[in-house]
C-alpha cells in the first residue's frame, strides 16, 4: 500500500514544488492519479500481476455488481459474461471465485492510498513530475519501462497474429 501523503511529498520534491508555491494541491492529485493511469496501462499491457485481485463473489438471481476498482477479468470459477458494470451468471450459481485487474485507486486527499506495492512510490512520483512540467513523452517512457522493469513475466506484449503466406 502506497501512502499518498508520501507520493505527494515526493512529487513536490521531484516538480521543485517544496515551498508548494508552484503547483495547487489539485494539479498535484491529478498529475499523479493520471501517473497511476499511465502505469495501469502499462502494467496490463506486460501481463503484470500487481494488479490481479482475487475476490468471492456472492450472486443473486445470478448476477452480481463488478468489485470496486474492477479492470478486466482474467479468470472466473464458473461461466459467466460482463454486462455493463454486472456479473452474469447462471440462475443455479450462489458464488463464483473472480481474479480480476483491479484499479490502485485515486488520489483526493492527503489521506487517501494506492493499493500498489512501496516499490512503485518513486516512480509514480516521478512520472507525476514530468507531467506536471510538461514533459508527458518522459512520463510515459518513466512508466512503460517501470512496467517491464516490474513485471516478472518479462515475455512482453504479445504481438498481433500473423497471416501466413503461401
Amino acid at each position: 500500500m502506497i501512502s499518498g501523503r508520501e507520493v505527494i511529498w515526493h512529487t513536490r520534491l521531484l516538480a521543485g514544488d517544496a515551498q508548494k508555491t508552484k503547483f495547487s494541491d489539485y494539479e498535484i492529485y491529478e498529475a499523479i492519479n493520471a501517473a497511476v493511469d499511465m502505469l495501469c496501462a502499462g502494467l496490463r499491457k506486460y501481463f503484470s500481476p500487481e494488479l490481479l485481485r482475487r475476490c468471492e463473489l456472492t450472486l443473486s438471481n445470478g448476477s452480481c455488481d463488478l468489485p470496486e476498482g474492477f479492470l478486466y477479468l482474467s479468470e472466473l470459477s464458473s461461466n459467466g459474461r460482463i454486462e455493463g458494470d454486472r456479473l452474469i451468471c447462471g440462475p443455479c450459481d450462489k458464488s463464483v471465485v473472480m481474479v480480476y485487474g483491479k484499479h490502485p485507486g485515486k488520489i483526493e486527499k492527503d489521506e487517501d492510498n494506492l493499493d500498489l506495492a512501496e516499490g512503485f512510490s518513486s516512480p509514480i512520483a516521478s512520472c507525476a513530475a514530468y507531467l506536471l512540467k510538461g514533459e508527458v513523452n518522459a512520463a510515459a517512457e518513466k512508466t512503460t519501462n517501470v512496467a517491464y522493469e516490474k513485471t516478472a513475466d518479462k515475455r512482453g506484449p504479445v504481438p498481433d497474429p500473423r497471416m501466413w503466406t503461401a
